[in-house]
């Protein structure tokens, strides 16, 4: 059992905000892959151009999933925007990016352990175990939302997902909470890969416009997708066939899939309620401009239904809300080094299923009501008035602080940072991220690793880089037997 999470090393007052992008955390490691893990022998997945293996971490003991990616069969750019897409999501619907390796003839990306079965697995066992030939719709609404979440995240931040479908989402870990993936098909700004003749994804899934239209197309095809996913879910049947000329000939009909819809046996049968019939209908549009966005869906009557539940009855105990302010504000007065270490160790174990993180995971996932993964500071206020609890006056500050991405908003891996529990201040783990920190793997920490995490970030090394460890250890650069006496102490 852990003890509750421990107060940070503290000054009198704030110290800046490091501006430091959580992807700076995410390495590209130069190492061997088998230097790094020990390498299973079965494989836990397939995809059509990947191949999926157990590993452990040979330094902190966690067990992932390390994908092995061909370079004969992979576009090299494809495989950056999957990179750089899980790179920047910070979400805990979506599954987290390690590290990842250029080795040889493959690309190596190491994610979270994932040990649920995909959603096309869960609804089949599902309809199976209570008997029936369909899964009751409340249970829907709860997957449905978690799964919209992880698509808004996907939005907000630029990106089309491009390959929505039931088996890129998985169930994982005792909170049985759903998890986006796969983004090998996903769409940037930087990386468009949507010109007028793209016909990329998985044709039973793919919107009418990826077909027809001669100007490209936006993220609405992520919400047909959704909507087919939802058909399926509904009717353990398919809605469109799995040939492409066929999907593309049925596809120029306006109407096929509305009257489909309309004249199907099974949801009749089922008795649809009039939210899930409408809402299924609204992700069916025919036209993107008319088609409902995840924002929206977010607020759906049939979605709203399922608000604050979960798959399983995992509860969150209410002081942990009681106590957010004075231990982010405890973080915010922490040296900029420890900052940075807790920031690492929480990017090492955030998705452990620990029972304290755990409960960590679900207080953010409960006060941040918009589901983007972002936690505003009338998202906090609103959760602990809720415990008649009220922000102290300078929270505003205290956050901007916290905010080590230097946003108005507290990210997932910042919020696990702020309340990292005590157990995992421990020299296994700070042994683990001193070697994710010592960026050129000489075996010291110093101002050129940090200035490596901040560029491998995409941000401009502050000059407090020089300062930050000689300030809290009184040399320039230091060993890992002295970064875990500093976090440690």
């Amino acid at each position: 059992m852990c003890a509750s999470p421990s107060a940070p090393k503290t000054s009198a007052v704030l110290h800046p905000s490091l501006n430091l992008p959580r992807a700076a955390f995410i390495r590209k490691n130069t190492n061997p892959v088998a230097s790094e893990y020990e390498i299973g022998e079965s494989t836990i997945g397939e995809g059509a151009y990947s191949t999926i293996i157990q590993g452990t971490n040979k330094y902190s003991g966690i067990a992932r999933a390390i994908k092995f990616i061909p370079k004969t069969t992979t576009d090299a750019e494809l495989f950056e925007v999957e990179l750089r897409s899980l790179m920047a999501l910070d979400h805990p619907h979506i599954v987290k990016i390690c590290q990842y390796f250029d080795e040889g003839d493959h690309f190596v990306i190491v994610f979270e352990m994932i040990d649920g079965p995909d959603l096309v697995q869960y609804i089949l066992q599902r309809a199976d175990t209570l008997g029936s030939d369909h899964v009751p719709e409340k249970e829907l609404g709860i997957i449905l939302r978690q799964v919209l979440k992880a698509i808004l995240s996907c939005h907000e931040g630029g990106i089309i997902h491009r390959d929505v479908k039931l088996e890129n989402f998985m169930i994982s870990g005792k909170e049985m909470v759903v998890k986006m993936i796969d983004l090998g098909l996903a769409a940037t700004k930087e990386h468009p890969l949507i010109a007028g003749n793209s016909v990329i994804g998985t044709y039973r899934y793919m919107a009418p416009e990826i077909y027809s239209s001669t100007q490209g197309y936006d993220k609405a095809v992520d919400m047909w997708a959704l909507g087919v996913s939802f058909y399926t879910m509904l009717t353990l049947d398919t809605l469109l066939p799995d040939e492409e000329d066929e999907v593309r000939k049925l596809l120029l009909k306006p109407n096929y899939v509305a009257q489909k819809i309309k004249a199907c046996r099974v949801l009749k049968e089922r008795k649809l309620s009039k939210e899930a019939r409408n809402f299924l209908n609204m992700l069916l549009a025919y036209d993107p401009q008319k088609r409902i966005t995840a924002e929206d869906a977010l607020q759906h009557p049939f979605i709203k239904n399922s608000a604050q539940v979960g798959l399983t009855r995992v509860q969150m105990p209410n002081q942990i809300n009681n106590t957010l302010p004075a231990k982010m504000d405890a973080f915010a007065k922490a040296p900029p080094l420890e900052r940075i270490g807790r920031l690492a160790i929480a990017h090492t174990i955030s998705q452990c299923t620990d029972k304290e993180l755990i409960e960590v995971r679900l207080m953010f996932r409960t006060l941040n009501k918009s589901g983007n993964g972002k936690l505003s500071i009338s998202e906090i206020k609103d959760g602990l008035e809720q415990d008649g609890f009220a922000l102290p006056p300078n929270f505003g500050e205290v956050l901007a602080v916290c905010s080590s991405s230097g946003s108005e908003t507290l990210n997932f891996n910042e919020f696990m940072a702020c309340n990292l529990p005590d157990c995992f201040l421990n020299e296994q783990l700070c042994a683990t991220v001193f070697r994710l920190l010592d960026r050129d793997g000489n075996g010291l920490l110093g101002p050129e690793d940090l200035k490596i995490m901040y560029a491998s970030g995409g941000a401009k090394a502050p000059e407090l880089c020089e300062d930050i460890v000689f300030s809290s250890t009184g040399k320039t650069s230091i060993t890992s037997a002295e970064f875990c006496t500093f976090m440690l102490d």
